[in-house]
């Protein structure tokens, strides 16, 4: 064990940074719990989560190794080489004989990689607080979000002369530490495909002096209208970030005073997930150049050329997928003799993040207008281009389980 200790000169409070490097020594560490809780966590929560489909993904193995730590669970040998990977363990340890949380006060304790003395990667951050007596007032809370929580209060009690509600709220809102982009986002406006170029109009004739009368020559190298170019193709939206995880919390509380019924509420969930952007708008396509006008000469009609036909629209971009609900882990709650009834249990499910937009496709480019004879000929046009197919709406992001508050009434005082 690796420990650097600091000192809260405002709360009086001791604060140990320290690494824990085995699934032993964490153990050790967690605890003291005895043996009939662990049974009892194994048979409520980690025995079904370990029978579960979400056995088999990656997080299967985090799993097992907390069902070992916080459980009653026998170590998971087939898995200490993946097990290697989570570890030293990083840990920030609270230490107070008396904390005190007044009326209308909420206090953050989370605890992000940055404020750790060394460099600490994205992943699991644990938080430890051993609490003497912990006063609560009316309205007041604690809250964690995105660390692996262990509270161990041996009294919690009601400030004098305050009929106390104390608010445990555990969650993660944010985006995942541990999700990094390789590239930056794309803002939506150059999401937009592009629109095509105009086509270049036709050359009119031009009139030459022969040695009888004029005559008009056509310009071989511009008399052709050009069609305008196609537009190009709105860019897919990106998809939504996963809702954040809920970590595994253990919250101890050995002796209740001078609280009323439902006086602490624990308020657990998952992060939602973040919504995919829209797909980006497919370009315009360009205009057909007109084509030129013709001229009546003594030789006959000379110059007279169609239009250009527009080019097509781009199509839209495919909106990004929604982010899933973030996954959850369970939160195991002990309490003293007939202490359940002082516990509200408040739990909900990560959403799935919305779907983003497809993107609307472009604008086919009119025509050019077909050369005529001036004042003889009505002026016709080229076809237009086709507009350009709407992308596809993304999928929205799975929804995933409550957490569930695993309640273990000690049996003796």
């Amino acid at each position: 064990m690796t420990i650097l200790q600091t000192l809260d000169r405002v709360k009086m409070a001791t604060t140990d940074y320290l690494q824990l490097h085995d699934l032993t020594e964490a153990k050790n560490f967690f605890g003291p719990i005895s043996k009939s809780e662990r049974i009892w966590r194994s048979q409520q929560s980690f025995g079904p989560l370990l029978a579960s489909t979400r056995s088999k993904l990656g997080i299967g193995e985090h799993d097992r190794g907390e069902a070992y730590m916080f459980g009653g669970h026998d170590y998971p040998h087939a898995d200490q080489k993946s097990l290697e990977r989570h570890f030293p363990l990083n840990v920030k340890h609270i230490h107070a004989d008396i904390l005190t949380i007044h009326e209308g006060q909420t206090v953050d304790f989370s605890t992000p990689a940055s404020e750790f003395p060394w460099d600490v990667a994205p992943g699991e951050i644990y938080l430890k607080m051993t609490i003497g007596k912990l006063l609560i007032g009316k309205n007041s809370g604690l809250q964690l979000r995105g660390n692996v929580f262990i509270l161990d209060c041996q009294n919690v009690e009601a400030l004098p002369d305050q009929c106390a509600s104390f608010h445990i709220q555990l969650r993660d809102d944010g985006i995942p530490a541990s999700r990094i982009r390789l590239t930056a986002p794309v803002s939506e406006n150059l999401r937009n495909g592009k629109n095509g170029v105009n086509g270049r109009p036709a050359q009119e004739p031009v009139l030459v002096q022969t040695p009888f009368y004029l005559d008009a020559k056509a310009d071989t190298a511009h008399g052709v209208a050009t069609a305008g170019k196609n537009g190009s193709n709105g860019q897919p939206g990106e998809n939504g970030d996963n809702g954040g995880m809920l970590y595994l919390a253990d919250i101890r509380l050995r002796k209740l005073t001078n609280l009323t019924k439902g006086a602490i509420t624990i308020d657990a969930k998952a992060g939602d997930g973040f919504p995919g952007s829209h797909g980006g708008n497919g370009g315009n396509g360009g205009q057909g150049g007109d084509g030129a006008n013709g001229i009546q000469t003594p030789s006959g009609l000379v110059g007279r050329t169609k239009g250009g036909q527009g080019g097509n629209g781009g199509s839209g971009g495919n909106g990004g997928n929604g982010g899933n609900g973030g996954l959850a882990c369970d939160v195991y709650v002990s309490l003293p003799p007939a202490g359940r009834h002082m516990i509200q249990c408040l739990t909900s499910q990560s959403v799935g993040g919305r779907a983003g937009d497809g993107g609307t496709g472009g604008k086919g480019g009119s025509g050019g207008m077909h050369g005529g004879i001036p004042d003889q000929t009505p002026y016709s046009y080229a076809r237009s281009g086709a507009n350009g197919p709407d992308g596809l709406k993304g999928r929205n992001g799975k929804s995933r389980p409550a957490p569930q508050i695993v309640l273990f009434e000690n049996t003796h005082p």
